[in-house]
């Protein structure tokens, strides 16, 4: 599907792949990109009019006809450079990354200057994710030939190294090199939203779909950064305009489309476009996209559940709101008590979740826990460590675990050093008050609340929730500070979805914390 495959730096004369060079002779710089140009050839290039028929034909989509071609040409001096090089191009083309670097470093053994090789064994090495590598291939690259795709596939390697600012600079010099060159627009619109700079971005996406000959792939390009900056309304369009000009079976596009949709709460549309990527993806006999057609249509229908059943009063569903987070993060419901449809199949997985990260297994275990959240949980242990760090046995504390391996109370520890004095007295209530009100929509769902008990539980503790907090970013910011103190493993793991959660939650338009204000009235 296109989550996977549109996602590369397609490039104009060479297969994709990813990452670059071992040591350039005496090299001493920690720079990937500080390269000393090759010595000279022994060899003379002579098959490259041969090699540029193969690259043209996989570029076109006839990867056999390329590889038939590569062949060829390896028939006729099996132990040339070029031949080498053909090697390492039919094993990119077979998805043998690792067996493509060694025929690519082989063809250059025997012709250091062969400046193709560099570029490709730089895609394998970003295949690969090793970047630095890919850096220094590319950069010898630039020695030996003038042309802009170089430059742009380092460009892409700074990129997922988050190096936005070079990436920028290298992109740039490929446009103005090629000023057609729709990766090179799109490589730096990615830099320029990395930087923060989205207006520029925006242009450079717009760019990119005025030169490029590969519309559909570039709407889905400006479609999912449309996605990213919350406009779903203008994700869509593209989506779908990208279906319609898409010569093969666009399905994968209706697949992205119905994201957009959601985002839109228009469920019946998502239905829609699902059931064409479905269609579509049965008639190409593509198994693994039906069945994630068949999920995600299972989604939809309970996001669309969740929407419906949500509470008329705005206070229930602001009190419903402070448990966004870690639904969210279960891919539960955000605006319905339950969060999706209380099924006998969803009450004995959320029974078996509460077994497991709660160990609560009846009615008395969660009244249970309920109180413990209030009375004693991590809120209780953070003002303990917090009167550790006001004491001057914690300086006693720091010196035992100085240099050694981070358990988990040292980095409990360092937590309340970094955030005691900015937390004060609330310290760790948005982790246990949020997770609290977790407890009653999971106890609801599964029948060990009513929803009139789960209401008056859940509004007293939003009541404190709101007098504590000022915004819905303050809230979630130090419940992601609660999750780390909570398990430090855990954080770390998830840290890159969490804080892609919490910034969903603040901006996206179908977001209860963009839609209900945080003054609300809680009665």
């Amino acid at each position: 599907m296109l989550r996977s495959r549109l996602g590369c730096c397609l490039l104009a004369f060479t297969t994709l792949g990813l990452a670059a060079c071992a040591s350039h002779g005496g090299l001493k710089s920690n720079d990937p990109a500080a390269v000393v140009m090759p010595p000279p050839s022994p060899t003379p290039e002579i098959y490259r009019p041969l090699v540029n028929l193969a690259v043209d034909a996989n570029e076109t989509g006839h990867p056999e006809e390329a590889k038939r071609r590569y062949r060829e040409i390896i028939a006729k001096d099996p132990s040339s450079p070029e031949a080498q090089y053909c090697r390492g191009e039919i094993a990119m083309i077979d998805g043998k990354t690792e067996h493509a670097v060694e025929f690519f470093s082989a063809a250059l053994a025997g012709n250091p200057r062969l400046e193709t090789a560099y570029n490709d064994r730089g895609n394998a090495y970003m295949s690969l994710k090793e970047f630095d590598k890919a850096i220094s291939d590319y950069s010898v690259a630039m020695l030996l030939g003038p042309g802009p795709v170089h430059w742009s596939c380092r460009a892409r390697a700074y990129l997922l190294k988050k190096e936005y600012f070079k990436a920028m600079q290298d992109a740039t010099v490929a446009i103005n090199k090629y000023p057609k060159y729709d990766y090179a627009y799109r490589n730096r619109a990615e830099a320029w939203e990395g930087l923060n700079n989205f207006k520029q971005a925006r242009v450079d996406y717009d760019r990119a779909l005025e030169v490029t000959k590969n519309r559909p792939s570039f709407l889905y390009y400006r479609a999912q950064f449309f996605m990213r900056q919350n406009e779903p309304k203008l994700a869509q369009c593209d989506f779908m305009a990208a279906a319609a000009e898409c010569k093969e079976p666009g399905g994968d596009y209706y697949y992205w489309a119905s994201l957009a949709d959601v985002k839109l709460h228009d469920y019946d549309q998502a239905l829609q476009d699902l059931s064409k990527f479905r269609r579509m993806s049965v008639e190409t006999h593509d198994d693994e996209d039906v069945e994630i057609a068949d999920q995600h249509i299972a989604e939809v229908r309970t996001a669309q559940y969740d929407l419906k059943h949500r509470p008329a009063r705005k206070d229930y569903q602001w009190a419903i709101a402070c448990s966004a987070q870690l639904f969210k993060q279960n891919e539960d419901g955000l605006f319905s008590l339950s969060g999706e449809e209380p099924t006998e199949a969803s009450i004995r997985h959320e029974k078996e979740l509460l077994r497991k990260w709660w160990c609560i297994e009846s009615r008395e275990d969660l009244l249970s826990m309920l109180e413990r959240q209030l009375n004693d949980g991590h809120h209780s242990l953070w003002m303990r460590y917090d009167g550790w760090r006001r004491n001057p046995v914690s300086n006693v504390v720091a010196a035992i675990t100085r240099g050694k391996e981070i358990s988990t109370e040292t980095a409990r520890l360092g937590l309340v050093r970094e955030y005691g004095d900015k937390f004060g007295s609330r310290g760790l209530k948005a982790w246990d008050l949020c997770r609290y009100i977790c407890l009653c929509r999971w106890g609801y769902r599964v029948g060990w609340l009513s929803e009139a008990e789960a209401y008056s539980r859940m509004m007293p503790v939003a009541r404190e929730l709101q007098r504590t907090y000022s915004s819905w970013q303050q809230l979630g910011e130090e419940y992601l500070v609660g999750r780390c103190f909570w398990s430090r493993e855990q954080y770390l793991e998830d840290k890159d979805d969490s804080e892609e959660i919490l910034k969903d939650l603040l901006t996206s338009p179908d977001s209860p914390w963009v839609t209900l204000p945080w003054n609300t009235e809680l009665k």
